[in-house]
């Protein structure tokens, strides 16, 4: 989270697989390139990025973690702050954990 936050793409890289996708909010998604470069923008400015309510699951060489996400900052001037719930897949190859695939989703209210 911290790589994340202070725009520290090269370690925030090094934790991704190359096939790395990323479904956000709106139903858009980002590959590893893609997700890096909205990392590393000037236009994004994040505050705050932390989990909580996290629960790890393993099955061999891979874990699934769920939990809480709360992101506030702003994003080309405009403000955010997002309270979502994530699913990320990570696989370990070699020795290394890398992120497979990361799912972002608003909680419906009721």
């Amino acid at each position: 989270m911290d790589a994340y936050k202070q725009r520290q793409v090269e370690i925030f890289a090094t934790l991704l697989d190359d096939d790395f996708l990323a479904t956000f909010e709106d139903g858009s998604t980002y590959g590893k390139t893609g997700y890096l470069s909205y990392a590393a923008s000037t236009s994004l400015r994040v505050e705050v990025s932390e989990m909580s309510d996290t629960k790890v699951r393993l099955h061999g060489n891979t874990a699934i973690i769920t939990g809480a996400y709360h992101e506030r900052g702003d994003f080309k001037g405009e403000p955010f702050d997002n309270h979502d719930r994530f699913t990320d897949v990570w696989m370990k190859e070699e020795g290394k954990w890398r992120l497979v695939a990361s799912h972002y989703g608003i909680p419906l209210k009721r």
